[in-house]
């Protein structure tokens, strides 16, 4: 189980604020099942993976069955955009579950996928969610490996908002290390990137 402290400082991207399924979204839904019915190859992909992200805060067990599918047919097809989408998602949900190990599988998958694509917002993005996922097996230097990684690629598309939150992130684990200064160092200045953009305090990132 992740160590409270942690799970309070660190933020993953495609954790979504917990709510039920409203009267607009049981809509949405409709009519994503409407097309999936005829949809296919890589449209299929798509839907599945929307589905699964509709799903994943009011029910993780199909949210994870349609990632699963989503995920099987992306690698048969060889679509690189669904794999870093489907994998994120069942990463996000091991993650959820605290099972690290498996959350770490999906999560390196979903990197390599991005690594694919080379597209540098993703990979900056699932750079920090591996680098999460080491941090809470205790193992801070391969994630502060990571985060780092993730932070170069945040500046390189000037992301303010991913800046700041992998700074967040990576003062995290130097206080959970007992590393207050540098804590403290890196908190500062995610503070002073969100004060810049009127955002003070914790937020998570979306993709």
């Amino acid at each position: 189980m992740m160590n409270s402290k942690l799970k309070y400082l660190l933020c993953i991207v495609s954790i979504f604020v917990g709510h039920s399924i409203s009267s607009a979204q049981v809509n949405k839904l409709d009519s994503l099942f409407a097309v999936l019915k005829t949809a296919k190859d890589t449209q299929r992909v798509n839907v599945l993976n929307v589905l699964a992200k509709e799903y994943q805060d009011s029910d993780v067990d199909i949210s994870f069955q349609y990632s699963q599918e989503a995920l099987a047919l992306a690698v048969k097809f060889n679509f690189k955009n669904g794999i870093a989408k489907s994998s994120n998602l069942l990463g996000s949900i091991y993650e959820s579950q605290a099972k690290p190990n498996e959350a770490l599988i999906y999560f390196l998958k979903y990197l390599k996928a991005e690594e694919d694509l080379n597209d540098k917002l993703g990979m900056a993005n699932a750079s920090v969610n591996v680098g999460i996922v080491y941090a809470e097996k205790g193992m801070s230097s391969m994630a502060l490996d990571y985060m780092n990684k993730g932070l170069v690629l945040y500046q390189e598309v000037e992301n303010k908002n991913g800046v700041a939150d992998v700074l967040l992130n990576i003062g995290g684990v130097y206080d959970i290390e007992f590393n207050k200064s540098k804590a403290l160092e890196f908190y500062t200045k995610s503070l002073t990137i969100n004060s810049e953009g009127n955002k003070i305090g914790l937020h998570k990132n979306t993709r």
